[in-house]
């Protein structure tokens, strides 16, 4: 079984650097869920992980 490391990034970083593939990325900026959440992240933030997250996909990267 390989480990996994919760990693944040910088916008001038991007999260697949080197030999750490990202397994899943989500933007938090406001300009990614402004227009549809107004200034509600945490609802935004429940939205991407329940309907738009696909996990068979990220399960398959583990």
């Amino acid at each position: 079984m390989r480990h996994h490391k919760v990693r944040c990034t910088t916008w001038v970083r991007p999260p697949a650097v080197g030999r750490c593939p990202a397994l899943l990325g989500c933007d938090v900026w406001e300009h990614s869920y402004y227009i549809d959440f107004r200034n509600k992240r945490p609802a935004y933030l429940t939205n991407f992980l329940d309907k738009l997250v696909n996990w068979e996909n990220v399960a398959s990267r583990m």
